[in-house]
């Protein structure tokens, strides 16, 4: 069994906004609900070359903030680990989420 050495909890950035194909981040998180799997994907843009995007298997719903993806490659790189959606966020702008990765060791 694997041991948990740590949990990260954060809101996505961006999830207000399309996909670079056009998709709506938005269309996306109205179906997703608390306790799904998300996974990552590399999201490079011109402005922000390493963007790590956070995906259901419909699509994108946001990208991964800096102060957690800056901890999993300093810290964690080389360590497996599971992320969820731990709770959908409305605000005036429209839809987000809050996502918990668990790290193991």
């Amino acid at each position: 069994m694997k041991k948990q050495i740590d949990r990260i909890v954060c809101n996505l950035a961006g999830s207000t906004y399309p996909n670079p194909d056009g998709t709506s981040r938005q269309t996306y998180l109205a179906k997703c609900k608390p306790g799904q799997d998300v996974t990552f994907k590399p999201m490079p843009t011109k402005e922000y070359p390493d963007t790590v995007g956070v995906c259901t298997k419909k699509g994108c719903i946001g990208v991964l903030p800096y102060s957690a993806l800056n901890k999993l490659r300093g810290l964690y790189a080389k360590n497996k680990a599971s992320a969820t959606i731990k709770e959908i966020l409305k605000s005036e702008r429209g839809l987000g989420c809050s996502i918990e990765i668990i790290i193991y060791g």
